[in-house]
């Protein structure tokens, strides 16, 4: 079966164009995980695959995966949860390849597969705010019409090839835009790009309406790949340059060089960027259901700076997994700018308790917690925990943990956390003592 997965796989990639990526290229570019393509092909084989109103699914570490969908609706939304589990991703050749659908809703899913929704060319709309990865040709030859992708950090190799009738793109947080990803998009006409973008693969704005694109290259650091923007393909397969193209961005970077090295204008939009240092008071913060914003300390050049001469903003800080600052500077700083990072991590567990009311038992209770997709138990004799006994627990829903075979009349210590899908580990938990009967 992982054979056959794979061949189709590779057919409908080599079918798309004639300048489309090699089977090579493919299965060896650094941009696609490997764990990707594997759980990709293993999702639809799997024999625990099971049904809920025209979709089929599976269980995964306690998140159901979407692997197909045979209802006839032609707005589907996809569920947040199943049977009380979370719906996280969307895996599975072809999953959606239905001519009746016109538009989907996914709320909760964080990662859409290979080939998810390719082919489906009355599919005018998408909404999908919280997906973070986008797979091999997800979304090749639909006619989605414009795409805001706001918490996309990777568009994989192909992912939005030969949408013919898309028109606008808004990618505000993307780390990487894989080779081919929106070539042949002839319509498309407005790009709105990351300022975090580190790499822009080979080929993949070719073939697109645009005449001009802007690139915010703050350092200097974005690779940016053969033919990434600014050219287009001939009838006769040839590649040629398309007239009058112009490219924004800032003196000193890759994007210039690219400008300059391809021939094409360039327009400096900012002056030479200098650059701020930035510290936060924490490089963590727990998920309370509300933007988080760590306090933060701006220095140029080893001199603290006013916050009078700089704005913040935040990016995606709110849900769990990375958030990003920026800090633009303004008057006698202008032409300075600054970003980092920081981590949002599940929220501790709170409101729990533990009691021993069976000889060599200890009985563990606990509220749901929303981020949770695992929960670590671990119970000691000693306060630092150095002679623990952990209890996993798989299912989120879960909200008691019973401990057997411990030492009656031993003071025991215990703490917990959770983890969320993605592997976010929360603080613990403060430490509770119970004596064991």
């Amino acid at each position: 079966m992982k054979k056959k997965a794979m061949s189709i796989i590779l057919a409908a990639m080599m079918a798309m164009t004639p300048m489309s990526v090699s089977a090579q290229e493919v299965f060896t570019s650094e941009s696609i995980p490997a764990v990707e393509i594997s759980t990709e092909l293993e999702a639809g084989t799997s024999s625990a695959e099971k049904k809920y109103q025209g979709f089929t699914y599976i269980e995964e570490n306690g998140a159901i995966v979407i692997t197909h969908y045979s209802g006839n609706a032609v707005n589907v939304k996809i569920p947040e949860t199943i049977k009380g589990k979370k719906v996280l991703y969307i895996r599975g050749i072809n999953a959606f390849n239905s001519k009746k659908i016109k538009s989907v809703s996914m709320p909760s899913i964080l990662g859409v597969g290979n080939l998810a929704f390719s082919g489906c060319t009355n599919l005018t709309s998408v909404s999908m705010p919280k997906v973070r990865s986008i797979g091999l040709s997800a979304f090749s030859n639909s006619g989605l019409t414009s795409v805001k992708l706001p918490a996309v950090e990777t568009i994989s190799p192909s992912a939005f090839s030969n949408c013919i009738k898309l028109t606008s793109v808004s990618i505000p947080i993307a780390r990487i835009i894989g080779r081919e990803a929106f070539m042949g998009c002839i319509n498309l006409k407005n790009i709105t790009l990351s300022y975090r973008l580190s790499d822009i693969q080979e080929r993949a704005f070719i073939n697109c309406a645009a005449t001009s694109i802007k690139l915010q290259d703050l350092y200097g650091s974005i690779s940016i790949g053969k033919n990434a923007f600014g050219y287009k393909y001939e009838d006769n397969g040839t590649i040629n340059k398309i007239n009058g193209f112009k490219i924004y961005g800032n003196v000193g970077t890759n994007v210039e060089k690219y400008a300059k090295g391809n021939g094409f204008d360039f327009i400096n939009c900012k002056p030479a960027a200098g650059r701020f240092s930035l510290s936060l008071k924490s490089k963590t913060m727990n998920y309370t259901g509300k933007m988080v914003k760590p306090g933060i300390t701006v220095t140029y050049k080893g001199k603290k700076v006013s916050s009078k001469n700089y704005t913040v903003k935040y990016f995606n800080n709110k849900e769990v997994g990375t958030a990003t600052v920026l800090v633009t500077g303004k008057g006698s700083y202008k032409n300075c700018s600054g970003f980092t990072t920081f981590e949002i991590l599940p929220s501790p567990v709170q409101n729990w308790k533990c009691v021993s009311n069976k000889k060599g038992t200890i009985q563990v209770t606990w509220k749901y917690n929303k981020n949770a997709d695992l929960y670590r138990i671990e119970f000691s004799t000693k306060a630092d925990f150095s002679d623990m006994i952990s209890e996993m627990i798989y299912d989120p829903n879960k909200t008691t943990c019973t401990k057997e075979n411990l030492k009656s009349g031993k003071k025991y210590y215990v703490r917990i956390c959770v983890s969320d899908v993605n592997g976010k580990t929360s603080n613990w938990s403060k430490v509770a003592t119970v004596v064991v009967k």
